[in-house]
């Protein structure tokens, strides 16, 4: 299974998620996308279930209308994995991974965003995995994104991809 993970894209209404990331999106052939907050317009989730389909949660920058119809935390089984989607800016911790990882502890992988950096690593068993901010990236050199991909028995590989 192949997941696309996307996070921080901050667009207002009527503006179009960058033609780089969908292209990525389309060539990749997700099987889904999840998304981990700071969408701010509704728009980004029709523009990502037009590539595959999309879990989302709401960040500390959505409307009143995303947090009611997202949550802010998600708990997903993906291919037989225990998947945490959260935004990163609740929790308990010193770093925005630490607050992220807090609010999964059964999950195998988690992720998230806020930060705008990207971040995929292992911490024990865990996979935590920030796929940065494909239209406003901070202390990144390149906007990007992240994948997972989730092979026999269960095991998790994850990457960052610039664009």
């Amino acid at each position: 299974m192949v997941i696309a993970c996307v996070s921080d894209t901050h667009l207002p209404a009527g503006r179009s998620l960058p033609e780089t990331l969908l292209a990525a999106l389309r060539d990749l052939r997700p099987d889904h996308i999840l998304h981990a907050g700071d969408l701010v317009d509704g728009g980004v989730l029709e523009q990502l279930e037009g590539i595959a389909p999309t879990t989302a949660v709401a960040g500390n920058l959505d409307p009143g209308y995303l947090v009611a119809r997202l949550g802010r935390t998600r708990l997903l089984d993906l291919a037989g994995v225990t998947v945490g989607l959260t935004h990163g800016d609740r929790g308990i911790g010193t770093s925005t991974a630490d607050r992220a990882a807090s609010l999964s502890p059964e999950a195998a992988v988690v992720v998230f965003g806020h930060s705008h950096q990207p971040l995929c690593e292992r911490r024990g068993v865990r996979l935590l995995l920030n796929p940065g901010s494909p239209t406003q990236p901070r202390m990144a050199r390149h906007p990007s994104f992240g994948v997972l991909r989730i092979g026999e028995e269960g095991r998790v590989e994850g990457e960052i991809v610039r664009l």
